[in-house]
Order: C-alpha cells, then structure tokens, then sequence
C-alpha cells in the first residue's frame, strides 16, 4: 500500500466563480420580473390609489357645467351620502 502524503500548502485551491459572475445570475430572474412589475404598479396600483385620494374630494360645477369646476376636500362625506343613498 503507497500512500502519498500531500501538505495543504501544496494543494490547489478551489476554483471559485467571482463574486461578480454571481451578482449578474442572482440579478438574473430579477430583470426577468421588473417589466411586469413596473406594468403592474402603473397600470394596476397607481389607478387605485389616485381613486381613492379623489373620492375624498368633491367636485361641483354651476351653470351648464361648462365652466371650471370648484374643488373642495370632502374628507369621509362622498362614503357616508352613498351610505345614506346606497
């Protein structure tokens, strides 16, 4: 039985990917994503909030309607009259 007997100092390091090769595959799936994410918010998110901040206003115009119309914060009130109404 031959057995050779080798130092660590003499034994080759692993080959390790750079840590830039891993940045750009663990970035990977994400660039995959971001189209759909940005659509999302734009399309989906964005317009549920801008409803929500214009149902607390109230908005009135005088005459035939063809004029500015006047704006004023309604808070909770446009939720409560549909209660009332609904």
């Amino acid at each position: 039985m031959n057995v050779k007997v080798t130092q660590l100092e003499h034994v080759p390091a692993k080959t390790r990917r750079t840590s830039r090769a891993l940045r750009s595959e663990a970035l990977a799936p994400y660039l995959f994503i971001l189209p759909f994410g940005v659509l999302f918010i734009l399309f989906f998110i964005l317009p549920i909030f801008y409803a929500l901040y214009q149902s607390l206003y109230r908005s009135e115009r005088s005459g035939l309607g063809l004029g500015a119309a006047t704006t004023s914060f309604n808070g909770l009130g446009n939720y409560g009259a549909g209660a009332v109404k609904g």
